[in-house]
């Protein structure tokens, strides 16, 4: 069970394992994912060659072309991480995807535990750079694409978990629908082809 104080004397590499482990779970989702990596020894090298330490990767295949998406864990106590933050994560992302043999397309994310400040998220939101608040202890939610997952700790001591939440385009309309048994087409669509 998480404590209010000693979540966040944790390390940060409890952090970055704690978000690969939301990918992971993500993963169960029937999304297309694969090679989550994490920690300090994670490092994707850019085309200067400079060998970038990232906090987590993986591919999504799920995208119009396999993705590699990278994210960087902000696990701060007080302030918001700053414009900075997010242009070190721009630079990083473009030397990455310069590189010959690194996947062509890529986004990125910051996890942070305190948010961010008004500069860093404009600068995120013109770059594609997605921002998501993820506290490191007994309730968070964490969103990727259209998955949700959440934990609540009540009063009672009691946990609560609202996970994979799964919802897809349908291969004839393309509309987004909530998949109930692994289905590829929306009821409506199911119902006019029967």
């Amino acid at each position: 069970m998480w404590l209010e104080a000693d979540h966040m004397s944790l390390p940060s590499d409890k952090y970055e394992q704690f978000i690969a482990s939301l990918i992971d779970n993500v993963k169960g989702t029937h999304r297309n994912i694969s090679d989550i990596e994490w920690g300090r020894t994670n490092t994707i090298t850019g085309v200067c060659g400079q060998p970038h330490q990232i906090d987590v990767s993986f591919v999504d295949h799920d995208f119009d072309y396999p993705t590699l998406v990278i994210i960087e864990c902000k696990r701060y106590m007080g302030n918001p991480i700053k414009l900075e933050h997010v242009k070190v994560v721009k630079a990083t992302m473009d030397d990455i995807l310069a590189a010959k043999d690194t996947q062509s397309h890529a986004n990125a994310i910051i996890v942070t535990t305190v948010g961010a400040q008004e500069g860093a998220q404009l600068f995120a939101d013109y770059y594609g750079i997605i921002i998501e608040s993820v506290p490191h202890g007994p309730n968070y939610t964490f969103r990727y694409e259209n998955i949700i997952q959440a934990s609540v700790t009540m009063s009672i001591k009691a946990s609560v978990s609202l996970t994979d939440t799964l919802r897809r385009k349908c291969q004839l309309c393309d509309e987004q629908f909530e998949v109930q048994d692994n289905e590829n087409v929306c009821p409506i669509c199911s119902s006019n082809s029967a």
